[in-house]
């Protein structure tokens, strides 16, 4: 079976800084083992739950967006996900599959 390929348009790398190891991101992931709603299966995907409002995440993200990668790193697990953006310092990036270009979750302003 073939890799899926996806249109450029659905796909956005952000860059970010975190300042300490201890700088909050505001983010949380659908737990693990939850049916993934968007893709129709039970593969694991690091998707946000939720967003903290006034954090860098809430800035950039939005709740259903799907982290495809941090640091290019594939993210296939929330919890290293999670465990990966809390030890972080400096710049990182994280390249995500927007929730509005797959469901109907409206997206907000993407700086």
């Amino acid at each position: 079976m073939g890799r899926l390929i996806l249109p450029e348009k659905m796909v956005k790398l952000v860059n970010m800084t975190k300042e300490t190891r201890y700088t909050e991101l505001g983010v949380k992931f659908v737990e693990h083992d939850a049916p993934n709603i968007q893709m129709g299966d039970n593969k694991m995907r690091c998707v946000i739950k939720e967003t903290k409002p006034g954090t860098k995440f809430d800035l950039f993200f939005n709740k259903g967006d799907q982290i495809i990668a941090i640091n290019g790193n594939p993210c296939t697990d929330p919890r290293d996900a999670a465990k990966q953006l809390k030890e972080l310092v400096g710049e990182f990036s994280v390249k995500v599959l927007r929730a509005s270009l797959t469901s109907a979750v409206p997206a907000k302003a993407t700086p």
